[in-house]
């Protein structure tokens, strides 16, 4: 089972930085180079100068890792960033509005010993090998963890739910330095409260130990994690080899990393759709696809009019949520102009059953398996080992960004997704099953520089 601890973050200075919100990004894997500019020029230390360094032309450079740790080192020696007095799991209230709703998702930073997957750590998705490469650079250079990898436990009895009503009290009544808002930050707020109660951080911690964690976010930061640990001990730290019980390694920091926790059934859990760009592929694949679909698919035009585009897209996302309720649906883009067509498979359990044997029922009823096996494999031609290399899919949050980009012809396609929910990633990850890539997108994703995790 997963070692849940507290730790010593290292915090931005509020004495320093009034406003909390200017100084947060969003983790480095959403972010446009536009938006990236935008952020660095909004305040002079603001986290993504660290969290995603560019000098503006080339920012994978190795001067631009350099550059990350050397805010770090700066910013915590002139107490623009400063370390926490005590050990302390942190408590972050993220209240948002979803299609009309105000939300609020509870979520606890926490340090994490790095097991193996299925060590009660589970993912649900495989990962692409460029962003373990860029963390893997960050994380050396700065020995730390800039921001979370973001996971769920279950609570179905609130256990934990209680403990932390129990522990926001607690705070509320200790001291008001303990308690910190951003309370403008991308349409959303934030209030972050310090738990430093002993009892209170070991029952937190205890109880959150005997629960199974579910990777919701961060497959490739935990991979990466892993990685340096390993190089770490390879490099003189204890091996994991030279004891019998893993948890009688000390507490090197390179064993934890930093995570961020919610339960599976808080209210404000909310996961959006990633839509699939084609790009790349021979035109003569492209001009005889609506042929080799029609074999298996029901192909359903509706408009797509360029003076109705949002219009026309809204009804065309409507249809799709209303058939899901019946059989599999997704929208494709580029076949046609001015047509977007809905897919549904003619015989989905022929479809299913085509699929490795191998594989769990819970990974052949997904979407995204359904569309990878049997259209962007064996119709596109596109490998999965070209998915993981990052050749001919991107993969986009917005769908109407998705059809900008097949009109602007950035794109030849574009595959537009329904959103997988919440217990069909906890039944693939039970499986022992993963996803294909970018099949989750959790809403809204977790601010980068709330607290940062010195592996020292």
């Amino acid at each position: 089972m997963p070692e849940i601890r507290p730790f010593r973050g290292i915090r931005y200075n509020t004495e320093i930085i009034k406003d909390l919100s200017s100084v947060l990004s969003p983790p480095y894997d959403v972010i446009s180079p536009q938006e990236k500019e935008a952020i660095i020029k909004s305040h002079p230390n603001n986290i993504i100068n660290i969290e995603l360094p560019s000098d503006g032309h080339n920012p994978s450079d190795e001067d631009s890792y350099q550059k990350a740790a050397a805010y770090l080192r700066e910013w915590i020696r002139v107490g623009v960033l400063e370390a926490e007095d005590k050990e302390a799991i942190y408590l972050c209230e993220h209240t948002f509005t979803w299609e009309g709703r105000d939300l609020n998702r509870k979520e606890l930073y926490v340090r994490v010993r790095l097991q193996p997957w299925g060590d009660g750590i589970l993912p649900h998705e495989h990962t692409l090998r460029g962003p373990k490469i860029d963390r893997l650079n960050l994380m050396r250079a700065c020995n730390a963890n800039i921001s979370p990898i973001y996971s769920l436990y279950p609570d179905q009895d609130n256990v934990i739910g209680r403990l932390i009503e129990e522990a926001k009290r607690e705070v509320s009544r200790s001291s008001e330095k303990s308690v910190v808002k951003a309370e403008a930050w991308r349409d959303s707020s934030l209030t972050i409260y310090s738990i430093k109660d002993k009892d209170l951080v070991n029952k937190l911690s205890s109880t959150l130990s005997d629960l199974t964690l579910y990777i919701a976010d961060g497959h490739h930061r935990y991979e990466t994690a892993l990685s340096y640990r390993d190089e770490v001990r390879a490099n003189g730290a204890k091996s994991i080899e030279d004891v019998e019980d893993a948890r009688s390694i000390g507490s090197d920091g390179s064993d934890y990393v930093l995570m961020a926790l919610t339960a599976i059934s808080d209210p404000g859990l909310v996961i959006m759709p990633i839509h699939r760009l084609v790009k790349g592929v021979e035109s003569s694949i492209i001009n005889s696809l609506k042929e080799r679909l029609a074999k298996s698919f029901h192909l359903e035009p509706m408009p797509l009019r360029k003076g109705r585009a949002f219009e026309d897209l809204t009804n065309a996302l409507a249809h799709m949520e209303k058939a899901q309720k019946v059989s599999p649906m997704f929208l494709l883009y580029g076949l046609e102009k001015e047509s977007i067509f809905a897919i549904q498979p003619k015989n989905v359990g022929q479809l299913r059953d085509a699929m490795p044997e191998e594989w769990p029922t819970s990974l052949k009823e997904l979407d995204v398996c359904l569309l990878h096996w049997s259209i962007i494999g064996p119709m596109l031609s596109i490998p999965p080992e070209a998915v993981s290399l990052g050749q001919n899919l991107d993969f986009i949050h917005s769908a109407a960004e998705a059809v900008e980009s097949v009109d602007a012809g950035e794109s030849q396609l574009a595959f537009i997704m329904s959103p997988t929910r919440v217990d069909q990633v906890v039944a693939v990850a039970q499986s022992g099953a993963k996803m294909p890539q970018k099949s989750t997108f959790f809403y809204p994703k977790l601010p980068t520089g709330l607290v940062i995790n010195l592996l020292d």
